[in-house]
């Protein structure tokens, strides 16, 4: 019975989610092995099976949060370029440019290359550029302060975590 209490100890190990595969003697042959053979094929493919669980939740996490940046970005875009219309008709020629210059460096960092975790201090940068895009666009009409520990700035985080947080604010 030792060889099926072994097995019983593997076996008790995969209920805790340790999926350890069991030595096979290759002097042998017979049902106790047999056993073995068929619990370890078990065992390989259980682990493959949650491999790929794994990848296919990290690639829908990844798409949801595609879609998501998708979303945010044409709203935040075509306001934008409303505004700088809207600034240039005017000719107030100082603020369209300063737009500009912020919508060109809150896209530089939100696309950063397809990197999807940036540092705390890009995604505050990002959404300064978006700060002062809406500071012009609504004349000034709203104040924000930043109260942040230097130390967390170096942290990594989605991008674009803050943005709807922000704009909904």
């Amino acid at each position: 019975t030792q060889p099926l209490i072994k097995m019983q100890g593997y076996m008790k190990s995969a209920e805790k989610g340790e999926f350890i595969v069991i030595p096979v003697e290759a002097n042998r042959d017979d049902e106790i092995i047999q056993l073995k053979k068929v619990y370890n094929r078990m065992v390989v493919e259980i682990e493959k099976l949650i491999d790929r669980v794994k990848n296919e939740e990290r690639i829908k996490r990844k798409s949801e949060l595609n879609l998501l940046q998708a979303q945010i970005n044409p709203h935040f875009l075509y306001n934008t370029l409303d505004a700088i219309g809207a600034l240039s008709l005017m000719g107030d020629s100082k603020n369209a440019y300063q737009v500009t210059r912020s919508l060109g460096d809150f896209y530089r960092i939100s696309l950063n290359s397809g990197n999807e975790i940036i540092t705390v201090r890009e995604e505050l940068d990002c959404m300064k550029s978006y700060l002062a895009i809406l500071d012009i666009r609504y004349d000034g009409k709203y104040e924000v302060r930043f109260d942040i520990e230097p130390e967390i700035l170096k942290y990594k985080i989605l991008k674009l975590l803050l943005q709807p947080l922000v704009e909904n604010a």
